[in-house]
């Protein structure tokens, strides 16, 4: 069995949620661990999920770091398929489609109107047209109206064909935001209520200092980064090629085809390596602490042979997990720690640092072994066409901007 999972998590999950009983409300966190010893392989599309999901459903499954299968889409759609599916939603040519796609409250019990849509379009004027994509725990759609300019996508069936036929989304903590960052598009955030969120579901970072794009904190801010251009500025641009360069090094369009090699064909030649989590053993009521805002998120790679910066936690940023013994690697002698000596290996929050810091030959070493951290990568090939009506960065995917 393969967990594809949902998508790069941003707010709390699995076991995480013993502390959040307004999100956890009536989960059998017995059975969610029952259910996570059913499978086989669990995707990650990048080392912060694969610290958050090997944490938070412990159990024997392998964990692929392949990248996600579900936006190999992004990279294989050509400016004819986004101009179909434009043209199916009724988007009128020439315009901004702006996809507006707010996520769960799990502290109300209703769907929260957070923003008067028509007033937004009224002050953007008829540039912009609005696709609105209530959550599908919500039966209600984001708006009373709906019109040339207002469009209700909430029943359409494949989110992917929204995100390909939009020029920008607007989310607020969403996890689809690290998917629509594969198609490197302008991201703007609506944090009117974070403390509230955070409080009720508890988040792994704050979104606020590190995010995609522009962040309003009202409506009024939020019509203003997109009437001065902010929302696709030069600013925007560097914030949104850091959050790709840590969430997305995987995203090329062939992470279905390196799940297939792997489990199917049983290949491992040209592959990223994988981490198989630790033993499956785990106690309910004595889970390991959340960790701290950040520290499970892995930071940009620098070029090889620079030292490693200093981490912000005992968590190492960006570090590789350690290879099977093999004729190239020894096997690491009784007490040793796993990768050999000077292996620098993954640790959950809350154990203990290294006690040695790692050479500079070291750390060129760890990261040509390790594609989440190399300057490039074969894996990435060029996405191909895309939307002529959409202008896209000049920063082509790799390993560290993708």
């Amino acid at each position: 069995m393969i967990q594809t999972q949902h998508g790069t998590p941003l707010k709390y999950m699995g076991l995480d949620l013993q502390d959040r009983p307004a999100a956890a409300r009536d989960t059998d966190f017995a059975e969610l661990l029952r259910s996570a010893d059913k499978w086989d392989y669990c995707l990650s599309g990048n080392r912060h999920s694969t610290l958050v999901w090997e944490r938070v459903f412990p159990a024997a499954y392998t964990t692929l770091e392949y990248g996600l299968p579900r936006n190999d889409v992004f990279q294989r759609a050509t400016s004819t398929d986004v101009t179909r599916l434009r043209q199916s939603l009724g988007i009128p040519e020439g315009t901004v489609a702006v996809l507006y796609a707010p996520t769960y409250r799990d502290y109300r019990r209703t769907q929260r109107l957070a923003l008067d849509l028509e007033r937004v379009l009224r002050r953007l004027g008829p540039r912009f047209v609005v696709l609105t994509r209530a959550h599908h725990s919500y039966a209600a759609a984001l708006s009373n109206r709906s019109g040339a300019r207002l469009i209700d996508v909430s029943d359409h069936p494949s989110i992917e064909n929204l995100c390909l036929a939009s020029d920008a989304l607007v989310t607020d903590y969403s996890s689809l935001m690290f998917d629509y960052a594969v198609l490197d598009r302008p991201i703007v955030i609506h944090a009117d209520d974070w403390e509230a969120y955070q409080a009720s579901r508890g988040t792994y970072f704050d979104l606020r200092n590190f995010p995609p794009g522009a962040v309003a904190r009202s409506e009024d801010e939020l019509i203003d980064i997109f009437a001065t251009g902010h929302w696709r500025g030069s600013r925007s641009t560097q914030l949104r090629t850091a959050f790709r360069e840590r969430f997305c090094p995987y995203e090329d369009g062939r992470a279905a085809e390196r799940v297939v090699r792997h489990v199917v064909l049983g290949e491992s030649a040209g592959l990223p390596r994988y981490c198989r989590p630790r033993s499956a053993t785990r106690s309910l009521g004595r889970r390991r602490p959340s960790p701290d805002p950040l520290t499970t998120v892995p930071a940009p790679a620098s070029a090889p042979g620079t030292p490693s910066p200093s981490p912000r936690s005992s968590e190492p940023e960006q570090a590789c997990p350690p290879a099977p013994p093999g004729p190239h690697r020894r096997d690491p002698s009784p007490g040793a720690p796993p990768g050999g000596p000077g292996a620098d290996t993954d640790r959950h929050p809350g154990s203990s640092p290294r006690s040695k810091q790692r050479s500079s030959r070291e750390v060129s070493r760890e990261r040509a072994e390790c594609p989440a951290s190399a300057s490039s990568s074969p894996l990435m090939e060029s996405p191909g066409d895309w939307p002529s009506h959409w202008t896209r960065s000049s920063t082509s995917p790799s390993a560290t901007s993708s």
